[in-house]
């Protein structure tokens, strides 16, 4: 006959399993969420590019990180099911950084919305200014009226 079923291991082990559903869940979600906010992984091309534009920057900006100790499979746990290339990714596999692009601002003809805007605030800033400021006189007069009538009801009594 089979030995009865051992309740404490079954329990663990589905507690285990569940554990590693959530982490699956949540991590699902931040890819989601990154990929959803225009985020990119940060990859060797990327670092290729830092290294031929600035070698000099880049080591301002302190990207090389110590990768001792650090989970050589976390790449692999974040892409999940969808995998990828370890060789594709920075530093092993070992770091996962994402950018989100690389822009230039530029305008052509009138600047019309940013002057617009600079006019906005400097007439919201100016109504807080007289705003502020007859509540300010306000708040003294209705003080010194306030004791006047301190004053006088102390004196009468």
């Amino acid at each position: 006959s089979a030995p009865p079923p051992d309740d404490g291991a079954a329990c663990a082990a589905l507690e285990a399993r569940a554990r590693e559903a959530e982490e699956r869940a949540v991590l699902r979600a931040l890819r989601e969420g990154l990929r959803d906010g225009g985020f990119a992984e940060f990859g060797m091309r990327d670092l290729a590019l830092c290294g031929a534009l600035n070698a000099g920057y880049l080591l301002r900006l302190s990207i090389e990180p110590v990768l001792e100790g650090l989970d050589p499979e976390i790449y692999g746990q974040f892409h999940g099911a969808e995998g990828g290339d370890v060789g594709d990714a920075a530093f092993g596999g070992r770091v996962l950084v994402f950018r989100r692009g690389y822009s230039t601002e530029s305008t052509e003809g009138r600047q019309l919305v940013p002057k617009l805007d600079y006019l906005q605030a400097s007439l919201v800033q100016r109504l807080y200014d007289s705003i502020t400021g007859v509540l300010s006189e306000i708040q003294g007069t209705s003080r010194a009226a306030l004791d006047d009538l301190t004053f006088s009801v102390t004196n009468s009594s």
